[in-house]
């Protein structure tokens, strides 16, 4: 018996119309707060061009992603994901202290700011940036880690001396 279905692998997601005409054009992940939208805008600088573009489009323009969709012949799916990604990318502290940071990190290691340049910024995997830099998955990590540690170690307050000093345990 032959099915006429087609395989997994060549069956596509069909574009769904209805879905972006009952929504009226509305992106739900957009975020509400004026003061959050206009931060993410600021920070958006810092994106690739190419999700620079669908964030300023859609947080700064006010176009929705279904209308960007039609006009790239694409899937809103596909860029609503990529730019819930890119804000996430933007809020998140690590992302923060890469951009505010980059220069130090390059005058300590060039590669290092490479690679926390196309992680935490660019939003690439680490077997890319492995790929695109010609460095080892290896080097890629422990540049990753390193990057880690430098935003943990900036997070924890540094301890008053009060705070450091051993109690008395003398005899009275």
């Amino acid at each position: 018996m032959t099915d006429s279905s087609p395989s997994p692998a060549r069956r596509r997601t069909r574009p769904t119309p209805w879905l972006d005409t009952v929504a009226g054009g509305l992106d739900l992940r957009r975020p509400r707060d004026a003061d959050a939208a206009r931060r993410v805008v600021d920070r958006a600088d810092w994106l690739n061009p190419s999700d620079r573009a669908l964030v300023l489009a859609v947080l700064r323009d006010g176009q929705s992603v279904s209308a960007l969709a039609r006009v790239q012949e694409g899937c809103p799916r596909s860029l609503r994901r990529r730019l819930g990604a890119a804000v996430a990318r933007l809020t998140d502290d690590r992302t923060v202290f890469v951009a505010r940071h980059l220069g130090a990190i390059a005058a300590a290691n060039p590669t290092r700011a490479r690679v926390a340049r196309a992680f935490y910024l660019h939003g690439l995997t680490m077997r890319a940036i492995a790929t695109a830099h010609k460095l080892s998955l290896h080097t890629v990590r422990a540049h990753r880690l390193a990057v880690e540690g430098m935003y943990e170690a900036s997070r924890t307050e540094p301890k008053s001396p009060a705070a450091t000093r051993q109690p008395d345990r003398t005899w009275r």
